[in-house]
C-alpha cells in the first residue's frame, strides 16, 4: 500500500486489476480487498475489474481437483472461449455468489469515484 501512495505521490498513475471469485476467496476475503481499495481510493486511477472465468489452458481449468472446484462446461473444443459455469465443491463459491461480488466491487467503485476501466457487460444474463 505504501508504494501505491508513494508512486501516486510523485504523479504516477496507478492502476490496479481486481479478479473476483478465486476458487478459495471468501466472503470475507472479497471484504478485506474492499477494505484495502477504500483505504487506497485517493491513490488509485483506475481499476480494472475481472471475474474469474476459466480458459482452457488456465491452471484451474486444467487441475480443477487440485483447486477443489467442479467445471461444467467442457472447454476443450473451443479453447477461445472462457467460461464461468464452475463452482467449489463444497458450493462456497457459484457462479452467482462471484457475480454478486463483482456487481459490489463495480458499484463499491462507483460508490468512491474510483473509475472502473473495465467490466463484463454480460452480468445483465445472470441471474442472483
Amino acid at each position: 500500500m505504501r508504494i501505491i501512495r508513494d508512486a501516486s505521490r510523485h504523479g504516477m498513475r496507478v492502476y490496479l486489476n481486481v479478479i473476483v471469485g478465486f476458487p478459495n476467496e471468501t466472503f470475507r476475503d472479497f471484504l478485506k480487498t474492499l477494505g484495502v481499495l477504500f483505504r487506497l481510493r485517493r491513490s488509485i486511477s483506475g481499476v480494472c475489474a475481472h471475474r474469474l472465468r476459466l480458459h482452457y489452458d488456465a491452471s484451474v481449468y486444467q487441475n480443477s481437483e487440485k483447486f477443489d472446484v467442479v467445471v461444467n462446461d467442457d472447454l476443450s473444443e473451443e479453447r477461445w472461449r472462457l467460461s464461468d459455469d464452475w463452482e467449489s465443491k463444497d458450493g462456497a463459491n457459484t457462479k452467482k455468489g462471484r457475480a454478486f461480488r463483482y456487481r459490489l466491487l463495480v458499484r463499491f467503485l462507483k460508490i468512491f469515484r474510483v473509475p472502473v476501466l473495465y467490466q463484463h457487460l454480460d452480468l445483465a444474463n445472470v441471474k442472483s
